[in-house]
């Protein structure tokens, strides 16, 4: 599994709900290294910025994410709630 993008993502969206933001970067970092195209990994990379308000990094997190999931609404939707705060 060490090898698989999902289970470290996985284990990232773990940390993010414990609200453990480092440990849950950490892991989607390692997700995102292992497949840069892995998209859900990710959104989850800007929303451990944006838990820690560090809004420059969410932005390009989720414009990373857009890219990879086309037409998908998710990408949008946290960049404008980036936006708004």
């Amino acid at each position: 599994y060490a090898s698989s993008p999902a289970a470290w993502y996985a284990v990232g969206c773990y940390y993010f709900l414990i609200k453990k933001y480092e440990l849950a970067r950490r892991h989607f970092h390692k997700a995102t290294s292992l497949d840069g195209y892995f998209a859900p990994a990710w959104l989850g990379y800007g929303h451990t910025f944006a838990a820690q308000d560090e809004t420059d990094q969410a932005l390009a997190a989720y414009r990373t994410a857009s890219r990879f999931f086309c037409g998908c609404h998710l990408p949008p939707l946290w960049t404008g709630m980036e936006h708004c705060k």
